[in-house]
């Protein structure tokens, strides 16, 4: 979520991905989360492992121009709900137990990841 307070207060995905919802107060994450309906508290931690983007800005723009997305025609924020563009890449694993996802902008920048 963006800290610029562009997105009004109220539940979203919890970016931890602990629960269905958090609570978003307008300009930061609160440790208010919902699951299934019920309420409760969760302070809110740094995920203790972040994926790490393993592909090239070079090739996220030839992918980009594969797709008919013109790069760096329209600019964003820098953050996933204001980029116009995202580009999701997963990490390559021989046998797979967790899928790890790195989460880039269209200049091959990683502004999010999913485990």
């Amino acid at each position: 979520m963006s800290q610029s307070g562009q997105h009004g207060p109220n539940w979203y995905p919890d970016p931890m991905g602990r629960h269905e919802y958090r609570w978003y107060d307008g300009s930061q994450w609160t440790d208010q989360v919902s699951s299934n309906g019920r309420t409760s508290t969760d302070p809110l931690t740094a995920p203790a492992h972040v994926p790490a983007r393993d592909v090239s800005a070079e090739r996220i723009g030839r992918d980009l121009a594969k797709a008919g997305v013109q790069s760096g025609a329209v600019q964003g924020g820098g953050t996933l709900f204001t980029e116009p563009v995202l580009v999701v890449n997963q990490k390559a694993k021989l046998i797979e137990v967790n899928n790890e996802y790195a989460i880039s902008d269209q200049h091959g920048n990683q502004i999010g990841a999913v485990r």
